[in-house]
């Protein structure tokens, strides 16, 4: 068999997993693909993948076999008295004809490691995404700052177990086991997020109306915005990363999680810019009888704080989540080329 053809036949089984094979004639790195990188031991997961693409193209003969109908005949192989087939094709009781047998091996190994890297690549563009959120580029203890309430350690527990998943994607996704439960688990998460962001626009809402009237309360309803926002980046990663860990790309699917995902996000921007525009009235009519230069500095920093978390929910402009979240399903309904040149290297296109 020739590489052409072994290629072809590859890519036939590729198919239905929208995955194409094509062999670039080149000998330079195309400039508008981007070396993937620091991706940590995920790179490990893919030396095997990479280990067999020479293999992909021999054609060496194994047990196992790969079978080809020509093109317009049934597919009924001829039943043999010893058991299996032949490659003998029936039709209507009479050989009409004969399949062709290919190996099948190398096919397999190819496969599997396609999915291995699928799962790498999920993971560089969850990188690429996830890594301007501030549940996971904080640290435990200064998050653990920003929450407030009853609700703190339950929100505390599902941040760490959103991150673990984020943190150990590729290992989790090739695991038949881990899988599954990762998929319970995040779906856990995002309804506990649901629940903590109502919670917290009670809250909110009940403070604003009746008890903003000195500093503390204000450094409360800012503490209660920050809990809305970190709940919000919660359920918007947990909505994101099951797409990903369940391999569910069915359109209908695609779509009720990004309706679901778009209203939370309208709730809470319109709840934030409401809340901290009247927080910012109300901090800047506090006056501090007697003066006091340390309530001074602490009435100047609350506003900041107020302005800042206002400013990122602005209406004139997507905030951060909003941009994610339209990344993220921006890259689940386009295709993804990579490159892998004779020295096994990997790079992805760029973004245009």
């Amino acid at each position: 068999m020739t590489n052409e053809e072994y290629l072809k036949m590859i890519n036939e089984l590729l198919m239905k997993d929208d995955i194409k094979i094509e062999p670039l004639m080149i000998s330079d790195i195309p400039s508008e693909f981007e070396k993937i990188n620091n991706i940590q031991r995920q790179n490990v997961l893919f030396d095997s993948f990479l280990n067999i693409m020479p293999k992909l193209f021999e054609g060496v003969p194994s047990n196992a076999y790969y079978v080809k109908f020509p093109k317009g005949a049934p597919h009924n192989l001829m039943p043999l008295k010893q058991g299996g087939f032949s490659t003998a094709i029936l039709n209507e009781g009479r050989i009409a004809g004969t399949a062709s047998l290919y190996p099948a091996a190398d096919m397999a190994m190819a496969l599997e490691r396609f999915a291995m890297m699928e799962a790498l690549s999920v993971r560089y563009i969850l990188n690429e995404l996830f890594s301007r959120l501030d549940i996971i580029n904080n640290k435990l203890d200064k998050l653990i700052q920003l929450f407030y309430g009853d609700k703190k350690a339950e929100l505390i527990s599902e941040i760490n177990y959103v991150k673990y998943v984020y943190g150990n994607y590729t290992s989790i996704v090739s695991n038949d086991y881990l899988r599954p439960a990762a998929v319970i688990g995040l779906e856990q998460a995002k309804i506990i997020a649901m629940k903590d962001i109502e919670f917290y626009f009670f809250d909110i809402d009940n403070i604003t109306k009746n008890k903003l009237k000195d500093l503390e309360s204000a450094e409360n309803a800012l503490r209660i915005m920050e809990n809305i926002k970190l709940s919000e980046q919660l359920f918007v990663m947990s909505s994101l990363l099951e797409i990903y860990m369940s391999g569910n790309y069915d359109s209908d699917y695609l779509a009720s999680i990004k309706n679901e995902v778009d209203i939370y996000i309208n709730r809470c921007q319109g709840t934030i810019l409401a809340k901290a525009d009247k927080l910012k009235d109300a901090i800047s009519a506090f006056n501090i009888v007697p003066p006091n230069k340390s309530k001074e500095n602490l009435k100047k920093e609350l506003f900041a704080k107020a302005e800042e978390i206002y400013n990122s929910y602005n209406a004139g402009h997507k905030s951060r989540i909003k941009k994610i979240s339209d990344e993220t399903f921006v890259n689940l309904n386009n295709s993804t080329e990579y490159y892998i040149d004779n020295k096994q290297n990997l790079y992805v296109r760029k973004k245009a």
